[in-house]
């Protein structure tokens, strides 16, 4: 039936009517011919019963007049066979009958004849049979067929009868002439009321059933030639009065499905008819879609500006966790690409850095069908780590039915770091203040001590152990006098005096100062300056300072046979230089990374550091509004990033 769906409702409507009327017409035709049949074949027993109410008035005559006259003439035992013979007389008859009309059969046969031409044969004698064993019937009428021929029939018990015993009856009571012609073998010794034969007429019904049959063909071609050319007609009227008009409403509606023409275009049909209402209906509907196009287009627009232009990521994703939708930001949070998500190839589940916080994620989705602010740890494609706060909310479609859910995430990692620079500011300021008036305390009596071992000292009179013992007391006190100096200089704010200077050459400087040391351990140096670096306002001593503690600590850090790189470059987009110290060290592990600012923290060894270089040099950045960064290296080294503004305006000059 796949053959129907592709016919046009033209089609399917005249091939339907069409079967239907066929089938009518076939039954119509084989009714027309079923009742013609039966009206004949009432004629054809009408003309048989007819035909044989004359054989029976013949054959009445016959016996009750013609034979008792002809025995009344005649001598004694005398029998003339052409006029008191009934079979001979009827068959006679019949046989000068059946010259004009040859295929009617009439036949006066038994099963025990006197004359052998009237022996019955197989069909008769069923008939005789059929009349002996049904005595009450006293006639047969139907159809029968013989030689592939059919008739009408019209078969009735022959009966002895007292008339008949003269011929019939005891071969000794016969007419001599009547033994003499058929012999007393056969034929006689019958009863009053025996049944001895049958007496048939059949009129053939083939030749007029074909003319029926070939009549009902012809009406049912007629029929259909009839039909075929009134479809065409009525094809004819209705592509003119319905299918070119709805043709031409279908071409409207598709060139603007296409996009051919717009919701403005209306359909020209000035017809009043029904044609003509739905053309107007269609109108009216073109400009309910047009305004409800644009409702959806500006709705749509709005959702987009709305869902591009957050700043916090947005994602939809369905029941099982497969992205739908995301957002710019959440395609830069997660570093994915459109493509990724047009071939729905991104998994929520991937992105939670601990597979637990996702399980609970959506535990919680399940238990109360939303979750705010749940804060976790996302790993997006690059391989970047983010703190986020996440909330999110179940979808339901028209049915009410959960197809998913949609999740705003909020970028918390910069905001966790200013908390934790500010948390560090503050303590920094708080240790510096402690270390300042600590120094004060013990920088009086260590100077008093410094100044009576230097005396002692210079008397030439001590020696040997004591004076050993007053140098190990005096080397000791000069390094807690550093380290006093250091606590000053880290909780002092001196005044900044500010020059424009080559951010290279004062490296360079640096670098020049610390030939030795980098010679001694057999360390290279990478210098990637930007060359067209332009001059920085700072001052000079204090970046100076804070480079050098840079570089001591990358020196220290390597065994021998190392690299330091060093990196300037220029970030016109925020205006600000950049410089980039790393080393291929011994690292610093990311446990105590978040420490290594703090005042007195050191993995160096006793009397190797202070712990203060760092925190020093952290204030110093701080002090030129800039910034410094300890970046992970992976596996082996450590890198520093110091990035310092261009603009004189952002740097905090205090006295």
């Amino acid at each position: 039936m796949h053959f129907l769906k592709k016919l046009s409702l033209t089609k399917k409507f005249f091939l339907g009517i069409g079967i239907i009327l066929v089938l009518f017409w076939a039954l119509f035709s084989y009714s027309t011919y079923v009742y013609l049949r039966e009206i004949y074949k009432t004629e054809a027993f009408s003309k048989t019963n007819l035909l044989y109410q004359q054989i029976q008035s013949t054959i009445k005559y016959i016996r009750d007049d013609l034979r008792p006259t002809m025995f009344h003439i005649l001598p004694h035992n005398q029998f003339i066979i052409e006029a008191m013979s009934v079979s001979f007389i009827t068959k006679s008859i019949m046989s000068d009958f059946r010259k004009k009309h040859p295929n009617v059969i009439y036949r006066r046969v038994s099963d025990n004849p006197l004359n052998g031409e009237n022996m019955a044969n197989r069909r008769e004698n069923k008939f005789i049979n059929y009349f002996r064993d049904n005595r009450k019937s006293v006639f047969w009428k139907g159809i029968i067929k013989d030689n592939n021929m059919k008739f009408a029939v019209h078969a009735k018990p022959v009966i002895m009868e007292s008339e008949c015993l003269p011929c019939h009856g005891k071969p000794a009571d016969a007419p001599d002439m009547l033994k003499k012609i058929y012999g007393t073998t056969s034929g006689f010794n019958k009863k009053v009321g025996d049944i001895i034969g049958i007496e048939y007429l059949a009129l053939p019904l083939d030749k007029t059933f074909t003319q029926i049959k070939d009549l009902s063909f012809s009406i049912f071609i007629a029929g259909i030639i009839g039909m075929m050319l009134m479809f065409i007609a009525i094809n004819s009227l209705i592509n003119i009065v319905a299918v070119r008009p709805i043709g031409k409403i279908r071409s409207f509606f598709k060139s603007v499905v296409d996009g051919n023409k717009g919701f403005d275009s209306k359909i020209a049909i000035r017809s009043k008819d029904e044609i003509g209402e739905l053309a107007n209906s269609f109108n009216t509907m073109m400009e309910y879609l047009k305004k409800s196009k644009n409702e959806l287009i500006s709705s749509e627009k709005k959702y987009r500006q709305i869902f591009e232009g957050s700043k916090d990521a947005i994602i939809v994703a369905d029941c099982l966790g497969y992205v739908q939708e995301a957002n710019k930001a959440g395609r830069e949070l997660l570093g994915w690409k459109e493509t990724d998500i047009a071939d729905n190839s991104r998994y929520l589940f991937d992105v939670f850095l601990n597979s637990s916080d996702y399980d609970k994620f959506m535990s919680d989705m399940e238990n109360n069908g939303y979750i705010k602010d749940f804060e976790v740890r996302l790993l997006s494609a690059e391989g970047n780590v983010a703190d986020v706060l996440m909330s999110a909310n179940y979808r339901e479609d028209e049915s009410r039915q959960i197809c998913g859910f949609e999740t705003m995430i909020k970028d918390i990692t910069e905001r966790k770091r200013l908390i934790r620079q500010v948390y560090e500011a503050e303590r920094l300021a708080a240790m510096g203040q402690l270390a300042a008036g600590v120094a004060h305390e013990i920088n009086n009596p260590l100077s008093i001590i410094l100044g009576y071992t230097s005396l002692l000292l210079e008397n030439d009179s001590i020696n040997g152990l004591v004076r050993k013992d007053l140098q190990t007391i005096y080397g000791n006190a000069n390094s807690c006098k550093k380290i006093i100096e250091d606590l000053l200089s880290f909780s002092r704010v001196t005044e900044t005096r500010l020059g424009y200077d080559n951010i290279n050459c004062l490296i360079d400087s640096v670098l020049d100062m610390l030939t030795y040391e980098f010679e001694k351990k057999k360390i290279s140096i990478v210098r990637n300056y930007c060359p067209d670096i332009p001059p920085l306002l700072i001052d000079s001593d204090k970046i100076r300072q804070v480079i050098l503690n840079l570089l001591i600590n990358a020196c220290q850090a390597i065994d021998e046979n190392g690299t330091i790189s060093v990196l300037t470059s220029y970030d016109t987009v925020n205006n600000m230089e950049v410089i980039k110290i790393s080393d291929d060290g011994c690292g610093i592990g990311e446990e105590i990374r978040e420490k290594i600012f703090e005042p007195f923290f050191t993995t160096k060894p006793v009397g190797e550091g202070t712990g203060l270089g760092l925190s020093v040099s952290y204030g110093l950045i701080k002090e030129h509004g800039g910034d410094i960064i300890s970046e992970d290296t992976g596996d082996k080294g450590a890198a520093f990033t110091i990035r310092l503004p261009l603009n004189a305006q952002n740097i905090n000059n205090k006295d």
